[in-house]
């Protein structure tokens, strides 16, 4: 009798644990890299950044070959305001449950020859940008605090 309600118990919490597991959200679904830079794929802008900083510059133009440049004046389109710069690999690249799109990508751009390394999102509906980018490892999160904070919006 001990055997079968010992049975009967684990069988009725393994039973629970199955049925919990299986209502549990996943909080990244991963999506190519493809997918991710046909979304970055497009003029980007921030008309608070009008007095370009080191970090902050007032227009990203991202091209589908993961090629971009940053630009000292919103209104500039050639050199010497433009620093052009490569997307090298995504090296990750997740939704979250509210549909935002998340990616950890290294890249260089012609004023350092360290590679830097990004951590990005776009907003859901795809009119936002937001990163923060480092000389040393992928950023942990987006802080708005952090000196190499960035946000853009599609234009």
């Amino acid at each position: 009798m001990k055997t079968r309600t010992l049975v009967s118990i684990f069988i009725l919490v393994l039973a629970v644990l199955i049925s919990a597991g299986s209502c549990a959200t996943n909080k990244k679904t991963y999506v190519s890299s493809d997918y991710v830079l046909k979304e970055l794929t497009g003029t980007w802008y921030n008309e608070e950044y009008e007095n370009p900083t080191l970090t902050a510059w007032p227009k990203l133009i991202v091209h589908s070959d993961g090629s971009f440049e940053i630009f000292k004046e919103y209104a500039e389109t050639t050199a010497p305001s433009r620093t052009i710069g490569k997307y090298i690999s995504i090296n990750e690249a997740w939704t979250d449950p509210k549909g935002n799109i998340w990616y950890q990508v290294k890249c260089k751009v012609d004023w350092t020859a360290q590679t830097l390394y990004e951590t990005g999102n776009i907003s859901n509906a795809g009119e936002v940008f937001e990163l923060v980018w480092s000389s040393i490892e992928f950023p942990a999160e987006i802080d708005s605090e952090n000196l190499n904070y960035n946000i853009y919006y599609r234009q």
